[in-house]
């Protein structure tokens, strides 16, 4: 398994108000950005919170993008995960980072960025761990 992770936060959003507070709003853009992208989305959930901002996740097979807001704050997190190979899953997810960037226009930007890759064990043994249940009282 190979892919890419880019986690982000927008702080001081001056982009389109309504993906700050309204579900439908923001699942539109990421329906939108995820067809752009050429991905194919499995299912999504876009939830309000009280007042406070917006839930939404986008599943498409084993990637997901997830975008919260705090409307008040004009503060956003977002979590693009693209299980592709590489360098092809680095550039899907820049892309739509780069369009999240342009439709909520943060004054600041955070950003990490996790290659992510694993390989099947050579092995098929389980290693033998330690008994670590709690004594009984």
């Amino acid at each position: 398994m190979q892919g890419f992770q880019l986690l982000s936060e927008f702080t001081g959003c001056e982009g389109d108000n309504t993906l700050l507070h309204h579900p439908e709003s923001l699942r539109k853009l990421c329906l939108s950005l995820a067809m752009l992208a050429g991905l194919t989305v499995t299912g999504d959930s876009f939830v309000a919170i009280d007042e406070l901002g917006v839930t939404g996740v986008l599943m498409m097979g084993t990637s997901h993008l997830l975008v919260h807001t705090w409307a008040e704050a004009r503060f956003t997190t977002i979590d693009i995960a693209i299980v592709a190979p590489l360098p092809s899953a680095a550039e899907t997810a820049h892309l739509l980072f780069q369009q999240l960037n342009q439709h909520f226009r943060p004054e600041l930007v955070s950003v990490q960025e996790i290659e992510l890759s694993h390989t099947s064990p050579t092995s098929t043994t389980t290693p033998e761990f330690p008994d670590r249940r709690m004594p009984r009282f």
